[in-house]
C-alpha cells in the first residue's frame, strides 16, 4: 500500500513538469493583471496532472476501489 502511494505521488510529481511544459506551449496559463499578485504566467494544470495519474492507476488496477469507474466519472465531471 505504501509503495503504491509513493508511486502515485512520484508519478504525479513528475507529471507536473510534463504538463507545465505542455500548458505553456498551448497557453493554458494564468497571466497576471491588476487583481493578481503573482509575477509571470502560472500554468493551470495541477488538477489535470493529478487526475491523469489517478485515472491511469485506476485503469491499470481497478481492484483498489469497489467502483473505480464511478470514481473516475465523478472526478472527470469535476475536472
Amino acid at each position: 500500500m505504501y509503495m503504491s502511494n509513493l508511486g502515485i505521488f512520484l508519478a504525479t510529481f513528475f507529471s507536473l513538469f510534463l504538463f507545465r511544459k505542455i500548458a505553456k506551449t498551448i497557453n493554458l496559463v494564468d497571466s497576471p493583471n491588476e487583481r493578481k499578485k503573482h509575477i509571470g504566467a502560472i500554468p493551470l494544470v495541477g488538477g489535470l496532472s493529478i487526475f491523469a495519474v489517478i485515472f491511469i492507476y485506476l485503469c491499470l488496477s481497478p481492484t483498489m476501489l469497489v467502483n473505480p469507474y464511478i470514481y473516475i466519472g465523478c472526478a472527470g465531471t469535476l475536472l
